[in-house]
């Protein structure tokens, strides 16, 4: 068995690297570009879209209610509809960036 130990690399994500050790902070004002941010704000962007979304369809149910009763409830009914297709469309353009950040990094580790 050999006990060899190996200094990490600076792709190597396995051993404490520079990505994992950095905070938020630490990413934004790293001059040297080596810690990518945006895929640590993902996560809180989603959320943020999320709740954001959550504004319009809300004061569309309200603004149809005063338009009528029939025509709220219709609203009231089509909002989480609407609701899941925007989150959808974010998610999926979230997944996209996500998508190219990846790339980046199998690009990276990889040798040319």
């Amino acid at each position: 068995m050999s006990t060899e130990t190996r200094d990490p690399s600076p792709g190597d994500r396995t051993a404490g690297s520079a990505d994992g050790a950095r905070g938020l902070v630490g990413s934004v004002f790293d001059l040297s570009f080596q810690s990518m941010v945006t895929p640590k704000l993902i996560r809180m962007l989603f959320v943020l879209l999320c709740v954001l979304q959550m504004i319009p369809v809300l004061g569309g149910v309200i603004t149809a209610f005063t338009a009528g009763p029939v025509v709220g409830v219709l609203a009231l009914i089509l909002a989480p509809v609407v609701y899941l297709i925007a989150v959808l469309f974010v998610r999926i353009y979230l997944e996209l960036i996500i998508v190219v950040f990846r790339i980046y990094e199998t690009l990276r580790d990889r040798p040319l």
